[in-house]
């Protein structure tokens, strides 16, 4: 609602206008879930041809409870059939995955961050990427969390971007980067963020 309304003003558009293009779904499960991309969406995309992005905010959420996520094949299926949907009706898919913390001990100390040779090994696979305008070492204890889904649903997505956070550091103010973690299109690379009421900016 907030980025319609800045939009709206930007662009000399009416709020209720933008709004009213935006279609929201409460889902409550893994079982709804599954359901809704198998058959509710895509009536909904071919019934509004003008739909260019969809959002599942998140699918972990769906999913919480159900164990072993690496272990589902239905997290494959759910990947291919968004991948097909996206292809048939050329629509953006963005799904939202969530991270769990990992072992207070397995988490790497300022001294080996700056060194990087005691690093946990998903940890390593972060240091070739290029962070404009900051140092990495920032953003390890956050890179450090691992996804909920697990390997199965890291490889059923076309491609993985990562939002990583500094930690809270007294008279210090938070910085917030994006990674490519994966893509096709483009290389690892990261990037600074701001993020306010009027959406999201590469700094």
């Amino acid at each position: 609602m907030e980025l319609a309304k800045w939009f709206g003003t930007l662009y000399d558009s009416q709020e209720q206008l933008m709004t009213a293009r935006i279609h929201t779904m409460r889902i409550h499960g893994a079982d709804q879930l599954f359901r809704t991309i198998a058959y509710q969406l895509p009536v909904l995309l071919q019934q509004r041809d003008r739909i260019r992005l969809v959002v599942i905010d998140s699918l972990a959420a769906g999913y919480r409870g159900v164990k072993q996520f690496s272990d589902l094949s239905e997290l494959s299926e759910v990947g291919l059939r968004l991948k097909r949907l996206a292809c048939q009706y050329q629509v953006a898919i963005v799904v939202v995955n969530q991270v769990m913390d990992t072992v207070a001990d397995d988490l790497p100390s300022t001294s080996s961050r700056q060194g990087g040779s005691h690093l946990p090994e998903h940890v390593h696979e972060w240091l070739d990427v290029e962070l404009h305008g900051t140092s990495m070492t920032y953003f390890l204890q956050s890179l450090a969390k691992q996804p909920t889904l697990g390997l199965t649903w890291a490889n059923a997505v076309t491609t993985r971007l990562r939002m990583a956070r500094s930690p809270m550091m007294d008279g210090q103010m938070t910085k917030r980067a994006l990674f490519v973690e994966f893509s096709p299109l483009a290389p690892r690379s990261g990037t600074l963020l701001l993020i306010d009421a009027t959406g999201t900016h590469a700094i």
